[in-house]
């Protein structure tokens, strides 16, 4: 079964993924998404998000397992975190 993980700024589905997963951002303005491997190593970076409300990422090059993500401002405040989960 798959579930939502939401706060005020961010949603992320589906969760788990296989293929392709969706964020979908809230009142932001600019910044950053950032994800996380389960040891917390910054695995991949996706700026200029100004103007956008949502966004795929593809997770095929991302092997099964726990990742976490967080959403920087542009004044580098931390804005919303979250985990999500890749199985193929």
């Amino acid at each position: 079964t798959a579930f939502v993980t939401s706060d005020k700024a961010v949603s992320v589905y589906p969760n788990p993924a296989k293929d392709v997963l969706h964020f979908s951002f809230t009142h932001l303005s600019g910044g950053k998404l950032l994800i996380y491997d389960v040891t917390g190593r910054n695995i991949k970076s996706y700026a200029n998000l100004e103007g956008k409300t949502s966004m795929d990422i593809n997770t095929s090059n991302l092997s099964n397992g726990m990742y976490f993500y967080e959403y920087i401002s542009s004044d580098n405040q931390a804005i919303s975190n979250g985990k999500f989960i890749i199985t193929k």
